[in-house]
């Protein structure tokens, strides 16, 4: 599944390069290259992933709980468990619903052992 997405992206950037402007989304959107990111931890690994997240960082995302928790995972999963903490944290500020505030709560406190 993930190795297709990834395909799809790509896709996308070439249709992207060769059409008239604002025919496709752009991969240059935050939100696609996140969910970029999700799928490149699964199929090149956290690492690299973590770099593109890293990227990612801006003001237009400051606000975007996906953007922390996807941020804080792949922290987690990169062994960085105090950056890791604190992205959680930020998640859990920008005022998550009652399922998710638990979710992001329960993430954090396991990186507490």
């Amino acid at each position: 599944m993930f190795p297709d997405l990834l395909d799809g992206v790509n896709y996308v950037r070439r249709l992207n390069r060769s059409a008239p402007s604002g025919v496709f989304w752009s991969t240059n959107d935050p939100i696609v290259r996140l969910n970029r990111a999700v799928a490149v931890a699964e199929v090149a690994g956290a690492a690299t992933a973590l770099r593109e997240g890293e990227a990612l960082a801006s003001p237009s995302l400051e606000e975007f709980l996906p953007y922390h928790a996807v941020y804080a995972d792949l922290l987690r999963r990169n062994e960085r468990m105090d950056v890791a903490r604190a992205a959680y944290a930020k998640a859990i500020a920008r005022g998550p619903s009652s399922a998710e505030r638990r979710w992001l709560e329960r993430k954090a406190a396991e990186l507490r052992g």
